[in-house]
């Protein structure tokens, strides 16, 4: 263009987005929890926030994608960049249904084998299963220069125990049952409910990883709020 019209061109172009992003929600029955005193199930409650991060994703003009997964890697939905699409994920969201066992690693590791670029990943889910594999598994994210957040959400009773006298538990991805005695253990059952929420905080931590312990009783705003602070320090 120089040698045909003797004046100097600058080519310029806008990026499609200046961040991809992939949320992925754990849909493994113990996600379908719900204590008598809870508003809703976890599944229920991680499904809203997703929706509301979409939403806010969107706003922003980022891509956002959706993955979900139990033992296996169900479903991927590639970023995308448009109201529509947002739409599409919102109203998978609203169908999910609890089921299958939590085998975190497995699937994790497989959903980072298909970021094939740095951006976003926002991992929504109870974590109750082996840590050290799924910590190994979201490391990968880490390899990978992804940034992360954790979104780790409890049903008050599963921090707590707080559930009387006498009462059968029963295992939602197993389907044993136990009759116990709440009141005997709650003492050591917290205990070690913090010791395991300290272990996965401090493993987020050391890989550069935020990580936002939530139970269904929390307002989004919490949640909503630590993403926008990620996003600031991405930009």
């Amino acid at each position: 263009v120089l040698g045909r019209t003797e004046r100097y061109y600058i080519k310029e172009y806008l990026e499609e987005t200046n961040l991809k992003t992939y949320i992925a929600l754990d849909t493994s029955a113990s996600m379908g929890f719900r204590s008598q005193t809870a508003s809703m199930s976890k599944l229920d409650y991680a499904a809203l926030l997703a929706a509301a991060l979409t939403m806010l994703l969107i706003e922003q003009r980022d891509a956002v994608g959706l993955a979900t997964y139990d033992e296996t890697l169900h479903m991927i939905m590639p970023p995308r960049l448009t109201r529509s699409y947002a739409q599409q994920i919102i109203k998978t969201l609203s169908q999910v249904k609890p089921a299958g066992k939590t085998a975190s690693a497995t699937a994790l590791a497989r959903l980072a084998e298909r970021i094939t670029r740095r951006g976003l990943v926002i991992v929504i889910s109870d974590f109750l299963d082996d840590l050290p594999t799924t910590v190994n598994a979201l490391r990968r994210f880490h390899h990978a220069g992804c940034e992360v957040i954790l979104f780790h959400v409890m049903d008050p009773v599963e921090r707590t125990l707080d559930l009387g006298n006498d009462v059968r538990l029963h295992d939602l991805e197993t389907g044993e049952e136990l009759l116990t005695q709440p009141a005997q253990l709650q003492a050591s059952y917290q205990e070690k409910v913090r010791e395991f929420t300290e272990k996965l905080k401090r493993s987020a931590r050391e890989m550069e990883m935020d990580y936002v312990l939530l139970d269904t009783h929390t307002p989004f705003d919490v949640a909503l709020a630590e993403y926008l602070r990620k996003r600031k320090r991405l930009n």
